[in-house]
């Protein structure tokens, strides 16, 4: 099928999208050329920057919606103003640390792989696009990436990387890979927790897809954590720390939901009081454990799902732990009595990852603190009420606070390694959203991607780009689309959760600028549609 389109107008750009339906300030390492180096994922509707040494978001440079690279400077709706990983274990008895909080001061991992020079050059991301093909400079790049310990699909069998035949372990529509290792300098630890490191050698693969639907507001981490020591590190409890802001800072609450393990952040309300960067619709942000670690379990199953190239590693008599506790503590400069910043100390930092306890050690009673708790609430999981319906135990005093995702014990011996994958997710309503209201949908978000990850990420694509030849003339543009030649016309394809893409019409976009994002970088909308067809 082939049609002819005049437009009378010359534009500064045009994208033709075709449409699918779907149904159903202590010591640091010094920066170098690699040391603080920053990659970003922005391909839907999050823009979400990292660094080489295990922290996300960099001083609220986390942004929803995604306003297009690059930002522009007067942009400030951020849900998030840092993240990392932390991790607590006892080695010979011993209760070591390795946090990455840079908001709490506290940084402990570096770039590379353990022993190596933080400021190595292969200590840098390795980022490849599924439309990349075998041969491209991604494909070359990731060459390096299998050398640190990236995986590969080996096309050949023979067991060695050829970038000409062989495949990267690509997930989502882009998938960026890095290591980083605890074992920073003893000068930097003594800012810290001030313990020995770990000994833990951290494979960081984080990944997204290009979607309009729930998908567009998920970014995936994978972690690929490996004890790179002799010792074995007994009762490890592996955690993401946040510091959420929505916004501002000040209007922090909190809550977690346990059937989907998920810890979260909302406003109190409107964005202070309506006049924050999100006005009267505040997002709700949340740290989804899509795959936890694996404990002995007889009689269970545990699952890594390594994507649709790999499939899912099956292993009897084991299974997946879950959220184990959701925890927080406030930034006070004048001093928290009952959840103060870790600081210096490690004792803090562990009962903040076991739970149920406060930072003094006292047990939580959850009659005591927010609104709706009772004796028999669970106090290891903080507010884990439905902020939307007003019931269960529910946070109702705002702070500036961090909260922190929780799994284990579990026992890392010499030498193992273990998956764990995290989604950050954003859920906004775009019409009748309210700070409770956006938290219902971050639950609904939450639940179809976690659907989609057990699927093995068998999601249903969009249809093909159509072939189009242009023709300009004084007066218009004429557009020839020709919707058989790259199968445009006959998509249609069901994904392993039901979802339905199929082809149904055209849009026909202009833009104010080379870029294809709907802000250009003064903030001002870039994007205009022209025409849309359904055929």
């Amino acid at each position: 099928m082939r049609f002819r389109l005049l437009i009378a107008m010359i534009v500064a750009g045009m994208c033709i999208s075709v449409a699918a339906k779907e149904k159903p300030g202590k010591q640091s390492l010094q920066k170098g050329a690699t040391i603080g180096l920053v990659d970003t994922m922005a391909i839907n509707n999050i823009f979400l920057p990292y660094q080489n040494d295990g922290s996300t978001a960099e001083n609220a440079q986390a942004y929803f919606p995604n306003p297009g690279i690059p930002v522009p400077l007067s942009y400030n709706q951020s849900f998030l103003y840092q993240g990392g990983i932390a991790a607590t274990g006892y080695i010979n008895g011993q209760l070591r640390a390795s946090w990455m909080a840079k908001a709490s001061l506290i940084q402990e991992f570096q770039p590379g792989k353990w022993g190596t020079n933080p400021d190595d050059s292969d200590a840098r991301f390795y980022v490849v696009n599924k439309s990349d093909a075998p041969g491209s400079r991604a494909y070359i790049d990731w060459q390096k990436a299998v050398e640190l310990g990236a995986s590969f699909k080996d096309m050949d069998g023979d067991g060695v990387y050829d970038p000409n035949i062989d495949v990267p372990d690509i997930l989502g529509d882009r998938t960026s890979w890095t290591v980083y290792n605890d074992g920073t300098d003893i000068s930097v630890r003594t800012d810290g927790l001030q313990t020995q490191p770990l000994g833990l050698e951290v494979h960081q693969q984080v990944f997204a897809f290009a979607r309009d639907n729930e998908l567009g507001n998920v970014v995936f981490l994978r972690y690929r954590m490996i004890n790179v020591t002799e010792n074995d590190i007994d009762s490890l409890i592996f955690s993401i720390w946040t510091d959420p802001d929505i916004g501002e800072a000040t209007d922090d609450l909190i809550g977690s939901d346990i059937e989907l393990s998920l810890g979260y952040c909302y406003n109190n309300g409107d964005d202070n009081d309506g006049t924050g960067p999100y006005g009267s619709n505040p997002p709700a942000f949340g740290v989804d454990f899509f795959q936890g670690p694996i404990v002995s379990s007889p009689g269970d199953t545990a699952y890594r799902f390594l994507g649709p190239q790999f499939g899912v590693d099956t292993i009897p008599d084991f299974r997946n732990l879950p959220l184990t506790s959701f925890t927080f503590y406030n930034n006070d400069p004048s001093g928290q009595t009952q959840f103060p910043s870790p600081g210096n100390n490690v004792v803090i930092a562990r009962r903040y990852q076991v739970g149920g306890v406060d930072g003094n050690g006292n047990p939580i009673n959850p009659e005591l603190y927010g609104v709706g708790g009772t004796a028999g609430t669970a106090p290891q999981y903080f507010y884990s009420g439905d902020p939307a319906t007003g019931e269960g135990w529910l946070d109702n005093t705002e702070a500036d606070k961090r909260f922190m995702v929780n799994t284990g014990p579990f026992r890392l011996a010499a030498s193992d390694t273990q998956d764990i994958v995290v989604a950050y997710v954003v859920g906004q309503l775009q019409q009748n959203g309210n700070s409770s209201a956006n938290v219902a949908e971050l639950k609904r978000i939450d639940a179809t991607a976690q659907s989609i990850y057990d699927g093995n990420f068998f999601v249903a694509g969009p249809p093909p780009p159509p072939h189009v030849d242009v023709r300009t003339f004084d007066d218009r543009i004429e557009l020839i689309i020709d919707l058989e030649r790259n199968g445009t016309l006959y998509h249609d394809e069901i994904d392993g959760i039901d979802n339905r893409q199929m082809f149904e019409g055209i849009n026909i976009y202009q833009f104010n600028s080379p870029q294809t994002t709907l802000r250009a970088n003064n903030g001002q909308l870039n994007r205009q549609l022209l025409a849309s067809f359904d055929v």
